[in-house]
């Protein structure tokens, strides 16, 4: 009684649109969106513009979004994604009247933060208050990195500052943030 058995329609119709669900979700793909993406290195305080940067369609929700405007707060090298914590507003430059030095300060420090340069000498120690104008940072030969800072430090205290960093008696001091 094999010829009476009902035919298979239901199961062929849920295949049918089982296949075809498939077929739309490849031809589909994820959903994309363009990013900007640097185009050669890019020093911290430089001014951003779409002409430094190329977009590239990333997965869309990967990255954090960011528009090529504004400055640079920290280093971005070649080939590395904009992200907004990149990106500041506000150009880090020295106040009117300061002059500025480049000082070896500990990696975490980034432009426009606020230190304190310890002038140390025999007779007395003299604290001076700067603000970081560029930050490079720098990797040694063991693994180790260092950072090398423009620092804006007032006019009446740049002979002093000046005098002390040749004689390797600055200490810069910093907060974590």
């Amino acid at each position: 009684m094999h010829w009476f058995a009902p035919p298979p329609w239901i199961r062929w119709l849920l295949s049918m649109v089982l296949v075809i669900a498939a077929f739309t979700v490849e031809v589909a793909g994820p959903r994309t969106t363009g990013h900007w993406f640097a185009i050669s290195d890019i020093e911290a305080g430089t001014q951003l513009r779409p002409d430094l940067f190329r977009s590239v369609q990333i997965p869309s929700g990967l990255l954090p979004g960011a528009q090529p405007a504004g400055f640079a707060l920290v280093d971005i090298k070649a080939g590395d994604p904009l992200i907004a914590s990149q990106v500041t507003q506000e150009q880090t430059r020295a106040p009117d009247g300061w002059w500025a030095i480049e000082l070896s300060v500990p990696g975490h420090v980034r432009p426009g933060q606020n230190v304190l340069l310890v002038l140390l000498s025999t007779d007395q120690t003299t604290i001076v208050t700067g603000r970081t104008l560029t930050v490079e940072t720098r990797s040694d030969a063991f693994g180790g990195a260092s950072a090398l800072a423009t620092i804006a430090i007032p006019a009446e205290a740049a002979a002093d500052v000046a005098v002390a960093s040749e004689a390797g008696k600055v200490t810069v001091l910093t907060t974590s943030d």
